[in-house]
């Protein structure tokens, strides 16, 4: 997929941001409600503020004091949206034909954070991984790819040495402490999906604390999109939108082929709590199907959410609206997902 973002260099983090604390309801809106003034509200407002500046000789931790686990605080938390966050900008390492993150982050279980480099526009491409260390905000390269390669004596040689560009995928921890993302090659692939890339994908496990990288898996599809979770890690490859799941502790890998059409490529897919893992599915619609169908040059096109098992059996296909799909690598299809506190995901789409 050969597409450029117009960034890179600068990481944003936010430190020490209490601006996006939950809207509780004050006191103030509590009045509001029950009859009283603008004016009063506004007075309300201005009180409590001054309410939360220390007094002469109460000390600032007393207001910003812990009690078994919770904050305690004079002020209501509604005043923290009144304050910008707290942004630094963090600069990457000049590397060697670096280009993007195309979504490749993550972290381990002890809160470091790593990213996926892209490369272009080189000899012997080759994709990065970092880490940064929050305490620290030090920028650590791991590896780069093609080297890592050489160094399990694995690289392939014709007609070239292997070149695995892009880390594109999620960066995810399993069960057993290593953290998971895959890579790919883009030689050669063809936008409507009737080649795959030369070198296809792989998948890696990292282990964080001795650095030591393991290639579990290689594949014809290039890995663009992992999910993992507890034993099991999910790879996405394209084209076809086949997943590889490689369960850690029996090393055993299963297959299944959602299907899609022609080159078109989602990029990312999801897990939820249960080890069920959620992925796109487009295909020829037929006649007396409606819901979830797109006319694609002269196509009737169906795009779905499938849900799969922990043995990648299908649980559930549901058809979707307002998806933006086409019959080659330019649409992204899921964008982007959180899990939220009560264990339903939300997701976005191109």
């Amino acid at each position: 997929m050969n597409y450029r973002i117009a960034w890179l260099g600068i990481i944003c983090v936010l430190a020490g941001c209490d601006s996006l604390a939950p809207i509780e309801t004050s006191s103030a809106d509590k009045s509001k409600k029950s009859g009283a003034s603008s004016s009063d509200e506004g007075s309300s407002i201005a009180h409590k503020e001054i309410a939360a500046t220390p007094s002469r000789g109460e000390s600032e931790e007393k207001l910003g004091s812990t009690k078994q686990g919770s904050l305690v605080s004079n002020h209501k938390p509604e005043l923290r949206f009144l304050r910008a966050p707290k942004v630094e900008e963090l600069a990457l390492p000049d590397l060697r034909g670096s280009q993007a993150i195309w979504g490749a982050t993550g972290r381990d279980r002890v809160g470091r954070m790593y990213f996926g480099i892209a490369s272009y526009g080189v000899d012997d491409p080759s994709a990065y991984l970092l880490r940064l260390d929050p305490r620290s905000d030090r920028f650590e390269v791991l590896g780069e790819v093609n080297q890592e390669l050489d160094k399990l004596k694995i690289r392939r040689q014709n007609p070239w040495p292997e070149t695995q560009m892009k880390i594109h995928s999620k960066i995810m921890p399993a069960s057993d402490g290593r953290v998971y993302f895959s890579t790919q090659d883009e030689h050669n692939e063809a936008s409507d999906g009737s080649t795959n890339a030369l070198f296809g994908g792989r998948l890696f496990g990292f282990q964080p604390d001795k650095k030591i990288w393991d290639c579990l898996l290689t594949t014809p599809e290039s890995l663009i999109a992992l999910a993992a979770r507890d034993d099991l890690v999910v790879a996405q490859g394209y084209f076809g939108h086949v997943l590889y799941q490689y369960n850690v502790k029996t090393k055993k890998i299963n297959k299944k082929e959602l299907g899609t059409y022609k080159g078109h490529v989602s990029r990312n897919i999801f897990m939820d709590h249960r080890g069920h893992v959620y992925g796109i599915r487009a295909r020829l619609a037929s006649s007396q199907e409606a819901e979830g169908v797109y006319k694609l040059n002269g196509d009737r096109v169906r795009i779905s959410l499938t849900e799969l098992d922990t043995e990648l059996r299908e649980i559930h296909d549901w058809p979707l609206s307002d998806y933006e799909p086409s019959g080659d690598t330019g649409s992204h299809g899921i964008t982007g997902f959180s899990e939220m506190l009560d264990g339903s995901i939300v997701f976005v789409t191109h």
